[in-house]
């Protein structure tokens, strides 16, 4: 599939017009140099040169964004992702992870709650039994954090590296949403990014490409995303959307790319009055425990092929079951074994828009 590009009319007409003033301007140098009286200029002619260069001016984007700012636009793309290890400031705090996510299962349990499900044999059953603040369903942050950020120490700190990443333009998270539009059903579509080509601003004013794996079926329809839904709510400043099957989430560590799925989720978006920023993002789900293995594998192979098998990789298995929190069908319930992992993610994105389609190429495992 080839990526496109969608030219605005009104970027085309722009460019004719200005076009038209050069050949004017010209014209009128021509004929100062050739010497001699100038000919009247004609009212019409000129009325109508006006009118060009006044057309002109109101396209140009630069002089008008420079006086008018950036301005809201509806969609909304990631720039910071809290994993559970430090604070909304980015202050290291081991608890952080209590605040990061949603209740999942309706159940504020703890050490001693018995209608949960099992644990993995091996597990601390009163540590994975924890919830975090009113019930905030987060084993991801609270227990494989700290295993994930041990094991990549030597290539530097996790939530850092990824968030510098979206800093420097690697794929991010974009939703487009039909805010502005100013009346419901309100609808929110998911989408990755294709890497910027430059270190974004995010101001408002940057532009990303989509991701083409974002689109449902081979389709190369922008709205046929494959993560989206059709009657998201607004409550105040507060927008959620509730996807139900999964969403996506992307980055990079390493000279790796990360993307996991992320079920029976639910997008919580804490708006500013002015529409332009994300100021308190809440992410909320649950991670299938063999499908996120596989996701896992192939990020932890790219970075060092000793975890691909062997005593590392028993680990890593190890270590996952053992935050197994939930159960991979959204729900709690005491009697059956525990199978997924509960994960709550906290973010903020800025004001931002999309332009074309591009495929970005999939990075292959050395993991057999």
């Amino acid at each position: 599939m080839l990526p496109f590009a969608m030219v605005p009319r009104r970027m085309r007409s722009a460019s004719v017009r200005l076009t038209c003033v050069a050949a004017s301007l010209a014209a009128s140098a021509c004929a100062t140099s050739a010497g001699g009286d100038l000919p009247e200029p004609d009212a019409g002619a000129t009325d109508a040169a006006s009118e060009v260069a006044r057309d002109a001016a109101a396209d140009a984007p630069h002089e008008a964004d420079a006086k008018v700012g950036p301005q809201p636009t509806g969609h909304f793309v990631v720039q910071h992702v809290y994993f559970g290890d430090t604070d909304r400031s980015d202050v290291a705090d081991t608890a952080a992870w209590r605040s990061f996510g949603l209740d999942l299962d309706g159940k504020a349990s703890t050490a001693q709650s018995s209608d949960t499900c099992t644990p993995y044999a091996s597990a601390n059953a009163a540590l994975v039994a924890t919830d975090g603040e009113g019930g905030i369903d987060n084993s991801f942050g609270e227990n494989l954090m700290p295993a994930i950020k041990l094991l990549s120490a030597g290539f530097g700190d996790f939530g850092q590296q990824v968030n510098a990443n979206f800093e420097a333009g690697g794929s991010t998270i974009l939703f487009r949403t039909n805010l502005l539009d100013g009346a419901e059903p309100w609808v929110v579509r998911e989408y990755l990014t294709a890497p910027h080509a430059t270190a974004p601003t995010f101001d408002g004013r940057d532009v990303f490409a989509i991701d083409e794996s974002s689109l449902a079926g081979g389709s190369i329809a922008i709205d046929d995303a494959q993560v989206m839904d059709t009657a998201a709510t607004l409550v105040g400043d507060t927008l959620t959307m509730h996807p139900y099957d999964e969403v996506l989430v992307a980055g990079s560590f390493g000279g790796a790319s990360i993307q996991f799925h992320v079920h029976h989720a639910r997008v919580v978006m804490k708006l500013d009055a002015t529409r332009m920023h994300v100021v308190e993002g809440a992410l909320g789900g649950i991670l299938r425990t063999n499908e996120f293995l596989a996701d896992l594998h192939g990020v932890l192979g790219t970075l060092n092929p000793s975890f691909c098998s062997g005593s590392s990789w028993d680990f890593i298995v190890e270590r996952v079951h053992q935050s197994e929190d939930i159960l991979a069908d959204g729900t709690n319930r005491a009697g059956v074994p525990c199978d997924a992992i509960s994960v709550g993610l906290g973010f903020r994105a800025v004001a931002a828009s999309y332009q074309g389609l591009a495929a970005v190429p999939v990075a292959e495992t050395p993991c057999p």
